[in-house]
C-alpha cells in the first residue's frame, strides 16, 4: 500500500501440490531451536489453478499455520522454455 505495508490479493486454494517439510536449526537469544519450514512444489500442468505465479513475501496458510514465501524458484523446460514447476520455500 502507500505506506509500504504488504497487501494480499484474493485468497486462492492450491490443489494437486506436494509439500515437503524441511527442518532448520537456528541459534537465537534463547539458544538453539529447530524450525520447521516447508517447500511447496507446484506443477505447471497438474496443479491448480493453472497459471498460478508466486513471489517472495507472499502469504500461504498450510494446516492452519501462516507462512511467508521465500526462495521462490520457477523452473522451465530447457527444450521448450515452457514453465515446468515452481518450488516455493515457506518460513513461518
Amino acid at each position: 500500500d502507500a505506506y509500504g505495508n504488504p497487501t494480499n490479493g484474493t485468497p486462492v486454494t492450491l490443489t494437486a501440490i506436494y509439500v515437503e517439510v524441511t527442518q532448520t536449526r537456528e541459534v537465537g537469544t534463547l539458544g538453539e531451536q529447530d524450525r520447521d519450514d516447508l517447500v511447496v512444489f507446484f506443477d505447471a500442468e497438474n496443479s491448480k489453478p493453472l497459471g498460478q505465479t508466486f513471489a517472495n513475501g507472499g502469504k500461504v496458510v498450510w494446516n492452519g499455520e501462516t507462512y511467508l514465501t521465500r526462495n521462490v524458484k520457477p523452473y522451465k523446460n530447457p527444450l521448450t522454455n515452457a514453465m515446468h514447476h515452481w518450488e516455493v520455500g515457506l518460513v513461518g
